[in-house]
């Protein structure tokens, strides 16, 4: 569904939306990052040799993510990417 400015957004849809990025939210910063992360290592087919090409796909679907958004991120977003690429590098790393 697309939103138009004209519509209008119910307290419910808030609560709901405040909910979905909480912290064990569906859309929170450990979720999206677990499943970033998770899909990485997927693609690689677990080989922590790719690391720096995951990483950099990273960087760059975030770098898109911005531009998107007209070069801002809101903060739950820069956590998240933060939270990925510690994730990834503990990966990489073995931990």
């Amino acid at each position: 569904a697309e939103f138009t400015p004209h519509e209008k957004v119910s307290i419910d849809d808030i609560e709901q939306a405040k909910l979905a990025i909480s912290e064990d939210g569906e859309f929170g910063v450990k979720a999206v990052s677990d499943k970033l992360v998770n899909f990485a290592i997927s693609i690689s087919g677990g080989d922590k040799s790719k690391y720096e090409e995951l990483r950099a796909a990273i960087e760059e679907g975030f770098a898109a993510a911005k531009e998107a958004l007209g070069g801002y991120l809101p903060d739950i977003c820069i956590e998240t990417y933060h939270e990925t690429m510690r994730k990834l590098e503990a990966w990489a790393m073995g931990e």
